[in-house]
């Protein structure tokens, strides 16, 4: 089981696969926002050319729960991003795929804040 830690990893961990999202090169990418009519909007990663990379969907459970899943642009997911529910600080859980389960659980982000 995968446990968040402030502790750096004596070997780096690839989170997604290293073959298809890891190029030797410097890749310019934007984040094009779509906004929906109803659920806020999804956002696009987008290559030089406009090419789709990926995508981040947003997932509403219930009125105030939403969680984002990023997938590819064939639509098969990668990572799912989950708000942690008690927290003094904004934070994001990422699992593996479109799982939420603790055992895919892949490492928690903090939110950056100017205050």
């Amino acid at each position: 089981m995968a446990q968040p830690s402030d502790v750096l990893l004596a070997t780096p961990l690839a989170v997604i696969s290293p073959g298809q999202y890891c190029v030797p090169h410097p890749v310019e990418l934007s984040i094009v926002r779509k906004v929906l009519a109803f659920g806020g909007g999804t956002f696009a990663v987008t290559d030089a050319n406009g090419n789709i990379i990926l995508k981040v969907k947003p997932v509403i459970l219930f009125f105030n729960t939403m969680r984002r899943v990023i997938v590819d642009a064939a639509g098969n997911p990668i990572v799912t991003l989950k708000p942690k529910a008690i927290t003094s600080h904004s934070r994001w859980l990422v699992f593996r795929g479109e799982s939420t389960d603790s055992r895919d659980l892949l490492f928690s982000a903090k939110e950056h804040s100017m205050f």
